[in-house]
């Protein structure tokens, strides 16, 4: 029952996620998944991989291409910049602590330090501008509200500190343990048989939870990879892969069989 219930909060948090992928004002993507496959891009900065590069690049042709000096971003080449980190007189490499800060323009950077990269970058190619802004500081953490479902907040940093639930499940941080535990609650607390997802202990649990053999779910996907190709179902809800969306629909028709089915409707983003 536990390990359903987090199949159920699993496809919940990532459709809440699915739902903030783009940016309104800019169209600009503003999730890219976590591998590290890292590129060279045309300012001499180094980025996680091919998305965060094409992220960045969609930003700054977004808030700059009408400018007649505007650069666009590309792709130098795959792999790490040489190891002089510099663009011009910037600093383009920085750690990869999550330590979200918000900046001037209304964009979240997973640090500071890479506030003040592209604060540089910009001024260094725009500050002659008469119209030009600097990029600033605006307050610690992120710009926009935390992403919720229901009361819950469902965003989590991504450094791994794991710790150990009490249904036996490993989390990889206490911020996930606490998602599913507030996302729990809110949907089962009033169940005869629910137990609150409490803290065990530090580190990984001991023994891998299975789905039980009297769990009406059992033939569901149990596990995902974190691979982002998205997807659109028939809900109108965007699955950062088919795996998810399978998992979804054959667990919606377990929970309310009257509904309708949950389908594939095209590769990419729902519109």
């Amino acid at each position: 029952m536990a390990f359903l219930q987090y199949l159920i909060v699993a496809v919940l948090v990532a459709g809440s996620q699915a739902n903030s992928l783009v940016d309104r004002q800019t169209g600009c993507q503003t999730f890219c998944p976590f591998m590290f496959m890292p590129v060279c891009g045309s300012d001499g900065q180094t980025y996680s991989n091919d998305c965060h590069l094409n992220v960045h690049a969609c930003e700054l042709a977004a808030q700059f291409s009408n400018e007649a000096d505007y650069q666009p971003l590309t792709l130098a080449h795959q792999g790490m910049c040489s190891k002089k980190r510099q663009a011009g007189g910037c600093q383009t490499f920085c750690p990869f602590n999550f330590m979200p800060v918000c900046g001037s323009n209304g964009q979240t950077f997973s640090n500071e330090c890479h506030l003040n990269v592209q604060a540089c970058l910009q001024a260094e190619q725009f500050s002659n501008e008469a119209d030009y802004e600097p990029l600033t500081l605006a307050h610690q953490g992120m710009c926009s509200k935390k992403r919720q479902v229901g009361g819950c907040q469902t965003f989590c940093p991504f450094n791994f500190m794991p710790v150990c639930g009490s249904n036996g499940q490993t989390f990889s941080n206490e911020c996930h343990l606490n998602v599913q535990a507030c996302l729990q609650a809110e949907q089962f607390s009033n169940e005869a048989d629910y137990q609150p997802l409490t803290l065990a202990h530090q580190g990984m649990c001991s023994k891998k939870r299975q789905v039980g053999e009297n769990n009406g779910a059992h033939n569901c996907p149990t596990f995902c990879t974190f691979q982002f190709d998205p997807v659109c179902g028939s809900d109108g809800q965007t699955y950062s892969n088919s795996c998810h969306l399978s998992s979804a629909a054959c667990l919606s028709s377990y929970s309310n069989p009257d509904a309708k089915p949950i389908t594939f409707v095209h590769q990419g983003m729902c519109s």
